[in-house]
């Protein structure tokens, strides 16, 4: 049996274990949601009875979470199992884009084992569901996904292809700040490329990717100021949160620190340290390689 012929069992059987992951968290196992998605939810059934986010109902998050969380009530008609039928279609979305991806570049069944071990992990994080972090990750991997196809296909879609790298992370962004880490991974993949692979990246690529970030930033803050007030907006998503963050250096070390130990205890997560470890010592004997 050819690789690509067991391609559609490997996405069902990673469908099927990112179905028993959401049964986890659905509304019959956790039928009162934490304290964070409790509040998404509160601010969800606030916005679709009219009232403005940031002036009648208050977060430190940007917009999107609120919405994705209404969207969900009206879905389910004021019920929770709305938001989790979302959730459920994020993951399956993001398991999808990251098997196309991986089986691009690896053995259908590297990719396979690749995502079962993610969500595995990503079982370990969920506490109870609905988090701005489920919803990133088919932004996460879209973004990846399209910034590495731009590379790789020919002129006619290379633009289109940023674009929609930059739109993802504007989605990003709009979700919460402190996701938007995939784009500087991205920047350094792309210096990587240009600097020790000496390939060349177009700058309109990069144009492309900032005028994706730019149409989602312009819609947002234009549904700010129809919907909402500049203003409180501004305070409450950055000024606080810049306040909420201001750490010092050790404080940052120690909780760098603890995500480390945090992982490393984890089985899965030493398995994730030995495969990076892995790709570390064979990018480095590639390089040699082409010394020689």
């Amino acid at each position: 049996m050819k690789p690509e012929s067991r391609s559609p069992t490997h996405l069902l059987g990673l469908w099927a274990l990112a179905a028993l992951v959401m049964a986890s968290v659905s509304p019959a196992i956790h039928p009162t949601p934490p304290r964070d998605p409790a509040f998404y939810q509160f601010a969800g059934e606030r916005l679709l009875a009219g009232e403005r986010l940031y002036v009648d109902v208050w977060d430190h998050k940007p917009p999107l979470i609120h919405h994705l969380n209404a969207l969900g009530l009206l879905l389910g008609a004021d019920s929770r199992w709305g938001i989790w039928g979302l959730e459920v279609f994020s993951l399956a979305a993001a398991v999808l884009m990251a098997y196309l991806f991986l089986r691009r570049r690896f053995a259908p069944l590297s990719a396979f084992l690749g995502i079962s071990v993610g969500l595995a992990f990503f079982l370990q994080v969920l506490q109870g569901g609905d988090y701005t972090e489920e919803f990133a990750l088919p932004l996460q991997v879209a973004a990846a996904a399209a910034f590495f196809a731009a590379l790789d296909e020919g002129r006619s879609r290379r633009g289109l292809l940023a674009l929609a790298c930059g739109l993802a992370l504007g989605g990003l962004f709009f979700l919460r700040p402190n996701l938007i880490g995939i784009a500087p991974a991205l920047i350094v993949v792309g210096l990587w490329l240009v600097l020790v692979e000496r390939r060349t990246i177009p700058p309109r690529l990069w144009l492309s990717a900032a005028a994706g970030v730019g149409i989602v930033a312009a819609g947002a803050l234009g549904y700010v100021l129809w919907r909402s007030d500049w203003g409180e907006f501004w305070r409450a998503v950055f000024v606080y949160n810049r306040v909420y963050t201001a750490l010092g250096l050790r404080e940052h070390v120690r909780a760098l620190g603890r995500g480390v130990v945090f992982v490393l205890r984890s089985p899965l997560g030493a398995l994730a340290a030995v495969a990076w470890l892995g790709a570390l010592a064979s990018l480095g004997r590639r390089r040699g390689a082409d010394v020689l």
